[in-house]
């Protein structure tokens, strides 16, 4: 008698995992205006002889990490100037190989070409990259498939983690009952 009812129970949990393609439930719903504000990062790399570096792009401005490529140690004294479509900003060291550029023009969608020009007692380079700022809203909405989608696997994890223990459960029950069964014959 409990051997059904554990089936049932376990059958029960195991419903979500159950789900299937093919129906229509309308347009997906659209990500909150508050969301949108919470930008994704976009990053661009580049290297020349003499220097590394690597952009990282944020909403109110972009941070700059510079390496020495021979010996991958961070450049501490050096002057970076950033230059984008009609605008230039100098950028402020923040430690050791990281500069802060504060600008709200890279916070829009799209690409940015940029050119930084490095400066050090020893060297001097001209640095070129394209910074690609994604779309708020498309970045929001990849990651809340992604997050459906994880969901699901974890659905359908749990569910044969049941169904798997109740099947034990019930083989278990079994392999006893027919042990008393035949102790009493």
């Amino acid at each position: 008698m409990k051997t059904p009812a554990s089936f049932l129970i376990a059958l029960a949990l195991a419903l979500p995992v159950m789900a299937h393609e093919g129906e229509d439930h309308g347009a997906p719903a659209q990500a909150a205006p508050a969301d949108v504000g919470r930008a994704p990062r976009a990053a661009a790399a580049t290297a020349t002889e003499t220097f590394a570096l690597l952009a990282v792009g944020q909403r109110d401005g972009l941070t700059v990490y510079l390496d020495d490529v021979a010996t991958n140690t961070p450049v501490d004294d050096a002057r970076l100037e950033v230059q984008g479509d009609g605008w230039t900003a100098g950028a402020a060291r923040v430690e050791a190989g990281v500069y802060r550029v504060a600008s709200d023009r890279l916070a829009s969608p799209g690409s940015h070409p940029l050119t930084v020009v490095v400066q050090t007692d020893d060297a001097a380079d001209l640095m070129t990259l394209t910074l690609d700022v994604p779309d708020g809203v498309t970045a929001l909405r990849r990651t809340a498939e992604a997050t459906s989608r994880n969901a699901r696997v974890v659905w359908g994890a749990s569910g044969a983690v049941v169904l798997a223990g109740a099947g034990l459960v019930a083989a278990r029950r079994r392999n006893r009952r027919l042990r008393q069964e035949g102790e009493s014959r």
